[in-house]
Parts: structure tokens; sequence; C-alpha cells
């Protein structure tokens, strides 16, 4: 008899709250895909079977499909952000999840309430101190 191996690929993830950064008003979520990490499974003739049940960060109605995570982000009202990412990965910190000034390719970030107000209000002050520089000379 041969055994067939599954591969859950989110048996070392953890969760990350990065609520205190990112108020959101939708629910969601996305994840960036590590396509060396399927590669390598794959050739092992492996099943993967996705199951978040053990990340109690991740509520019931939002679901994490992607089959070959580098890291997820979650968003809801209740909590705001949350990354998900593998135990290993320590480098990759919230900000993957909600800086809207990283080039992001293949995942959506969480949609933070917040972040353009503060680029257009910069924008405003700048726009005004120019104005009235040039009404002083």
């Amino acid at each position: 008899m041969v055994e067939t191996l599954s591969y859950n690929p989110y048996d070392n993830m953890i969760c990350l709250d990065c609520g205190d950064q990112c108020a959101v008003q939708k629910r969601g979520t996305s994840c960036k895909s590590a396509r060396k990490n399927m590669e390598a499974w794959k050739s092992r003739k492996g099943e993967v079977a996705i199951n978040t049940s053990h990340l109690m960060c991740v509520p019931n109605d939002l679901q994490l499909v992607e089959v070959d995570p580098a890291y997820c982000c979650i968003w809801a009202p209740e909590f705001g952000c949350r990354l998900v990412r593998s135990v290993l990965d320590d480098h990759i910190p919230c900000r993957r999840c909600i800086n809207p000034k990283r080039k992001r390719r293949g995942y959506t970030l969480c949609p933070c309430r917040g972040y353009h107000g503060k680029v257009a209000i910069g924008l405003v002050f700048i726009v005004v101190g120019v104005n009235i520089i040039r009404q002083m000379s």
C-alpha cells in the first residue's frame, strides 16, 4: 500500500495583529504566492490539503485558499489588518500588508483608512505653502 502524503501550506504559519496600524471597513483576504515551496512539494508527489483551523486569527467566513503562500493579509472592521506568515519568516513585517508605497505583485493590501488621507493632506500643505511663497515674492 502506497501512502499519499498531504501538504498543508498553513501548518507553520502564525498571525501578526497589525490592527492598531490599520482601520478598515471591508472584509477580505489576499496572499502573496511563493512558487518555490509548491514546486518542491510537487516533486514529492504529495497532495495539497488546506486547513487553517489552527490559525485562530482567521475568521470562519474569511478563507485562505492560496496553495503556496509566502504570506497573507487578512482584514475586517472588528480587528483591522492581520499578517499570516511562516514562523521562520520573521523578516516579514506588518507593513507588507499596509504600506501603500510598497510595490506589490499578485496580492492586495489591507484597505486601510487614513494612508491616502495623509498623503492628500501633505499635498494640500505643499500647494498652500507654494502659493504663500509666490504671494510674498
